[in-house]
């Protein structure tokens, strides 16, 4: 059921209201977890809100288990350490997050295998 609602979607409709808040939601658990960021921190490198993280931290928005693949959730983590280690500008963040989302959804609507992003 779930399936058939996502291919009904339009991509940009997946994208917005799945896989971003999914994406962030992993970025949140790692940069905190992994990386033992505060929230106001990993809220201001991921561009959201900290009442924002909390909420992806308590589940309560963004559904990390939409995202299954592990070479996706590698470049998350990939993406999360260049954010932590200030290795990655503003520009380039932009382009690898949009590069990661458009990966997901194309994925998850069953159009492409993922392939590594990472640089």
């Amino acid at each position: 059921m779930a399936e058939t609602k996502l291919k009904n979607k339009l991509m940009c409709e997946v994208m917005a209201q799945d896989v971003l808040p999914a994406v962030r939601a992993i970025m949140s658990r790692e940069l905190i977890n992994e990386h033992k960021m505060s929230q106001s921190d990993a809220a201001q490198l991921i561009g959201v809100s900290q009442p924002a993280v909390s909420q992806y931290m308590r589940q309560l928005r963004g559904s990390s288990g939409i995202i299954t693949d592990e070479k996706i959730h590698a470049d998350i983590k990939n993406l999360c350490v260049k954010m932590k280690d200030r290795q990655v500008k503003e520009q380039e963040l932009m382009q690898e997050l949009d590069n990661i989302c458009r990966m997901a959804a194309a994925v998850m609507m069953g159009n492409a295998p993922a392939e590594s992003i990472s640089s």
